[in-house]
């Protein structure tokens, strides 16, 4: 299967998400014709993002989160997904490198991979 680069919902039309294709077929998790609760009701938006996500039959071995838009409703689904998935893959954007660069966020297994983390981490 393709890989998918899920954007939460529809952007800024300056917002340049050349790179973004290039880790596969964009999608929106959300779109205007659909209607969704305030994301200051924190409960409700999860459930919400919850259905989202099943509804499109996320898999963080394959999709990819593209960390773009409005960071209340893109935290928000970040949690969403940690508390459903070990690990899962995101795009950033690096300023640097003018570019969206993929990353695994999740939690780490043991207490070598925790060692592994903060060196990695450090080292960015």
């Amino acid at each position: 299967m393709t890989t998918r680069v899920f954007i939460l919902e529809p952007i800024r039309k300056d917002i340049d998400l050349g790179t973004a294709f290039n880790f596969g077929d964009i999608e929106y998790l959300v779109d205007s014709t659909v209607h969704r609760c305030s994301a200051f009701d924190t409960d409700g938006y999860q459930r919400f993002l919850t259905r989202r996500l099943d509804k499109v039959k996320y898999d963080p071995e394959r999709d990819i989160i593209c960390i773009v838009g409005s960071m209340v409703l893109v935290s928000t689904l970040l949690v969403v997904i940690a508390q459903r998935c070990e690990s899962f893959r995101v795009l950033m954007y690096s300023s640097t490198d003018c570019a969206y660069i993929e990353r695994r966020l999740g939690r780490p297994q043991n207490e070598g991979e925790r060692k592994e983390a903060v060196t990695a981490s450090r080292a960015v």
